[in-house]
């Protein structure tokens, strides 16, 4: 089944893009679906999704196969399409045999077969489609070519193949040893893709086609040679059962009459079968195709039926006489099984056959549930008629009403009971019963039985009742109508003819009439109280189902608040151990502090207070003293020119300020701003004195964010020292003793108190940069870890915790640049940390050349701001652009990612969103070279900087991935990625085979 879908999937992929989308978009799925469907962006997704669940599909081909297909439809069966296909009608030929004959053994073994391979290809192409007739079994026949049937011998890498029996058009003919002598080998030479092709599969038995005159004589003039390539290319080598042989199998139990077992569970197989595909034999008849299946407890083999979807052929023997031929095959002594017997359908479009129906009782009902099961699928009300058409897409279309009426019957004569309910056949008889007598009958014994009642999920019928009582009730109401109005016509004609009238008997009947009457009102109040009752339950069982849902929405929050008080509680475990530290240091100093004023009567709540209210008034303090530097643009404006890019281009400005100090290619500098706006933290790395740090402050400089003499300094360089272990070393801490920040590094705290007041208030204005210099000679893992949590953008409430409430926002604004070495004296970067960063390696060779120094302490004049960089760099200003990137730079990447997951370097989905949201602005900005088109300027800009870090292994088998992928590389001319994989495994091999990307 993966194989067919595999191959249909591949036919879609092919079709104009526009069929893929439209059918997605507007076919007749419901809105849940189709919500889905819109959030997926490539049609590959769009496909998988589709692909993956059958009613899906189905409604995806009803409406290619309505808007699309014009084709005739007056074929009387598969063949006479596949005889009449070409070049022109391929597209509309396929989509009618997906709609009309999915379920059918014909099309499975088209679409599974090499013609279909071939046809395809020169669909794709353009090439003609040889008109041919195509038969059952989906191979030709050539001209002066043997057909043999063969078995296929490897042993250490060499192939030999043993030709056993020759194929005729009606019969199998054994082939003598001395027809091929040394046993009849052919051995196979050359064999290079030969050998790609598994062997050793299920099928162990092939057909292979050559023409005798061509084969070689080895030198001793005792065997044979063949040129496996070429059988291969032609495709004169492929599976038995393409030629129509099947295996016929013998079962443990006597299968003289095999219709009698044939609904049973687990009919054994005498021994393994050597063929895929297996047929049954009886005394009178041939049934199949069938699968098999190993017995995982207690060893041997049992019969699959599901491999048919429970419908197979019933051969009569002899009335096939003429069509079918049945044959022993004897195979090498070597292989483990002497003989096997075949069917060989060398006329299949003549045999004679019936289709018959292999689905248990017990089969069939799980297979409809699978599908009809309302309380499991996300149809609404309007939408479960249509799962009656769904259902149709598992049964062959030929005995579809047969099943149905087999689960009438079935249903019908089960009884009702709890069991029967929690079930869920319920659902299954509100869908398929067609008869209303049958719906009736079963809905009033469900409703006479009160526990019953109770467990019902679906309370449709409920309202049915509900909604008959309510009709009684009114036809009670006309009634009474009627009798009131016949009353008083009576009482007229008394009073008009009060002579001839017998007043005996007038009052007799007025009085018989009254007592109707109360009769009628009786039964009236009886129905409403029945009505109410049975309203009450209804209204019951609503409520039930909102508190059901209610319980799920609560269970939910429980374990999200229970998550947050786990965090919660190891975070309060760790301030404590920090408090109880402290406090053992300070306590001494207090101590000593109290006993120079014994005289002084020192009061723990009079003092609490006061460090209390020193610490507000510094805090306030604090924050006044920051408050001009908070940069909005009204602010700015006034002490220094903020840029406008309405005339001039910001790629030319930026890289015209850079290239005053560094001979960078325009290029890198675009890469470069890239990775500054689209991630959090960019790592420059390199050797000591490729001008890692330099680069760092020119760009800040370039983008008016150094300036020394203003408020507004907009870049914050902290140096890192060897055995930081935390935040504490990196910022500071709150003193819970003196309820004041001891602060570790005074302009960093003081950067995140400006930009947690923009943030308050809402400024975006511009930029705000902070260089970790030398960021690995401690663990970043450890000093910057509370960072690691905001590093995605679109997380809600991105926030640090310094400790007490000095809680700060971290704005959308803020950067961080790091510069590392990779020495002995440094730290590794960690797994986490690669994933969330850009790594841009410079070289002394390649970064650009360092120009006159004075220039580099020159500030800007003007200050870039952060509306202007995201317009230019960010994936969000490209996210609405309706055009498709090149569907071979995605194909490349994908090869790529195969690679690396081959060798055990998985790809997380952080990566893959950060590398296609960089191509996606790449492609747009960077400029093509001589050699390479801008989209794979962009692949090679985004793998040295996202996958190579990732590089870390050792041994023969990883240099050879190594050089594989380098090869990829200079195949795709991305010179970046390739150099940098060259020098790694030059590194390696004088490092003991040892290849790492930080080496």
């Amino acid at each position: 089944m993966l194989d067919k879908l595999k191959k249909i999937k591949e036919f879609y992929l092919n079709l104009p893009d526009n069929i893929i989308l439209e059918a997605s978009e507007n076919a007749d799925f419901n809105r849940q679906i189709k919500r889905e469907l819109k959030k997926l962006k490539t049609i590959k997704t769009k496909l998988q999704f589709i692909l993956g669940d059958e009613i899906k599909h189905k409604k995806f081909i009803e409406y290619i196969n309505t808007q699309f297909n014009d084709i005739n439809n007056n074929y009387n069966n598969i063949n006479e399409v596949l005889n009449s296909l070409n070049n022109s009608n391929f597209m509309k030929s396929m989509i009618y045999m997906l709609e009309n004959y999915y379920l059918t053994n014909e099309f499975n073994d088209y679409i599974l077969s090499n013609t279909f391979n071939e046809d395809l290809e020169c669909f794709m192409k353009g090439d003609s489609i040889k008109n041919e007739k195509k038969d059952d079994n989906m191979i030709n026949d050539k001209e002066n070519m043997n057909k043999c049937v063969v078995t296929i011998e490897e042993k250490n890498g060499f192939f030999n193949i043993y030709p056993l029996f020759r194929v005729e058009d009606d019969k199998l003919i054994k082939l003598q040893v001395e027809d091929y002598p040394d046993y009849g080998n052919i051995n196979v030479n050359p064999r290079i893709e030969f050998s790609k092709k598994d062997y050793s599969n299920k099928c162990s038995l092939w057909i292979c086609r050559f023409d005798q005159s061509l084969l070689e004589e080895t030198q001793n003039k005792t065997r044979f040679k063949i040129d496996g390539d070429k059988l291969i290319k032609d495709k004169n080598i492929y599976s038995i059962n393409e030629e129509g042989i099947y295996e016929i199998v013998e079962l443990l139990e006597d299968n003289s009459v095999f219709e009698e077992l044939i609904y049973n569970d687990n009919i054994e197989i005498k021994t393994k079968p050597i063929l895929e595909k297996i047929y049954i034999r009886d005394n009178n008849y041939i049934y199949g195709p069938f699968g098999y299946v190993e017995n995982n407890r207690g060893g041997g083999y049992f019969i699959d039926k599901t491999n048919s979807n429970y419908i197979i052929e019933k051969y009569p023997i002899k009335e096939n006489d003429e069509y079918l031929s049945i044959s022993e095959i004897e195979t090498p002594d070597n292989y483990s099984k002497a003989y096997i017997t075949v069917v060989y359908f060398h006329n299949k479009k003549s045999l004679i056959s019936e289709k018959v129906d292999i689905i248990s009782k017990e089969e069939l009902f799980s297979k409809l549930k699978e599908v009809i099961s309302i309380k499991n699928t996300c149809y609404s009300k309007n939408e479960i008629e249509e799962i009656r058409k769904n259902i149709d897409f598992i049964i062959d279309n030929s005995l579809s009403e047969e099943r149905r009426n087999r689960i009438k019957a079935l249903i019908k004569n089960t009884e009702i009971t709890e069991e029967f309910i929690k079930n869920d056949f319920i659902d299954i008889i509100g869908v398929l019963l067609d008869s209303k007598d049958t719906k009736e009958v079963v809905a009033n014994k469900i409703l006479s039985q009160h526990e019953i009642l109770r467990k019902l999920q679906n309370v449709e019928l409920v309202q049915a009742k509900i909604d008959s009582k309510n009709q009684e009730l009114e036809d009670a109401k006309q009634e009474l109508e009627s009798t009131k109005q016949e009353l008083k016509k009576i009482q007229l004609e008394i009073k008009d003819d009060n002579k001839n009238a017998n007043n005996k008997n007038m009052q007799e009947l007025i009085e018989q009439n009254q007592t109707e009457i109360k009769e009628m009102t009786d039964e009236r109040v009886k129905i409403g109280n029945d009505i109410d009752k049975l309203a009450k339950k209804y209204k019951l069982y609503k409520e039930i189902d909102l508190l059901k849902e209610e319980i799920k929405e609560l269970k939910k929050e429980a374990e999200y608040q229970k998550e947050d008080y786990n965090v919660f509680s190891r975070q309060n475990e760790k301030r404590k151990a920090e408090v109880e530290n402290i406090e053992q240091k300070i306590r001494g100093k207090l101590d000593s502090a109290i006993s120079k004023y014994p005289d002084i009567a020192f009061d723990g709540m009079i003092a609490n207070e006061m460090l209390e209210s020193a610490a507000k008034w510094n805090k306030k303090k604090y924050v006044e003293s920051f408050e001009n530097a908070i940069a909005s643009k009204e602010n700015v404006e006034k002490v220094i020119k903020v840029k406008s890019f309405e005339v001039d281009n910001i790629i030319e400005y930026i890289y015209n300020k850079i290239a005053q100090n560094r001979d960078y290619s325009r290029n890198d500098v675009i890469n470069i701003m890239i990775c500054l706006t689209q991630g959090f933290l960019t790592v420059f790395a390199g050797e000591p004195g490729v001008g890692k740090t330099s680069i760092c402050s020119i760009i800040a400089k370039a983008l008016g964010l150094s300036n020394k003499n203003s408020d507004y300094n907009r870049f914050t360089e902290i140096s890192v020292e060897k055995g930081w272990s935390s935040k504490r070393d990196l910022i500071g801490y709150y003193n819970p003793l003196t309820k004041l920040f001891d602060k570790n590094n005074s302009l960093l705290f003081k950067t995140f108190n400006i930009l947690h007041q923009e943030c308050i208030k809402e400024i975006n204005d511009f930029p705000y940069y902070v260089l970790l210099d030398e960021a690995n000679l401690s663990s970043m893992e450890h000093y910057w870890a509370d960072f690691m949590n905001v590093c995605d953008f679109d997380k809600e409430n991105r926030k640090i915790n310094l400790g007490e409430d000095y809680i700060y926002n971290i704005p959308k604004t803020l950067r961080f640049l790091a510069t590392i070495n990779y020495d002995h004296t440094t730290e590794t970067l960690s797994p986490r940390l690669v994933d969330r960063a850009w790594i841009i390696l410079l070289e002394g060779n390649s970064c650009g050349s360092f120009l006159d120094n004075d220039q580099e302490q020159q500030t800007s004049e003007e200050i870039i701001m952060f509306k202007d960089l995201e317009k230019c760099f960010s994936y969000s200003s490209y996210y609405e652009v309706d055009e498709e990137l090149p569907n071979q730079m995605y194909k490349e990447l994908d090869g790529i990612y195969s690679m690396f997951k081959t060798n055990s370097m998985s790809i997380s989905p952080r990566i893959d969103n950060m590398i296609k949201r960089y191509l996606k602005v790449g492609c747009k900005l960077f400029k093509e070279t001589e050699s390479t088109a801008q989209e794979f300027i962009a692949l090679d800009y985004a793998v040295a900087q996202k996958l190579l870090p990732k590089i870390n292994g050792y041994g023969d088998e990883y240099k050879a991935f190594l050089q594989a992928i380098e090869e990829r590389f200079d195949k795709n001319n991305m010179m970046r990625c390739k150099n940098i994989t060259t020098d790694i495994i030059k590194k390696g091999d004088t490092n003991m085979q040892y290849y790492q990307f930080f080496g």
